[in-house]
């Protein structure tokens, strides 16, 4: 399992748990314990969900 697929299953494994919490960068970087750079995270979100916000009260649905 490379980096992208484990943050991938990450994001899933955090939307199954807590499905009415908005999903942020911050949330998946304390989330996984620190262990994917914020700018990875950031990324992958982008590329897999669709931002609303602007700046630091961004969040991904």
């Amino acid at each position: 399992m490379n980096t992208k697929s484990a943050l991938v299953q990450s994001i899933e494994d955090y939307q199954v748990l807590y499905p009415s919490e908005k999903l942020s960068t911050n949330t998946i970087y304390e989330w996984t314990g620190d262990l994917f750079p914020k700018r990875t995270i950031r990324q992958t979100l982008k590329e897999n969900l669709i931002v609303s916000g602007y700046g630091q009260w961004s969040y991904y649905e």
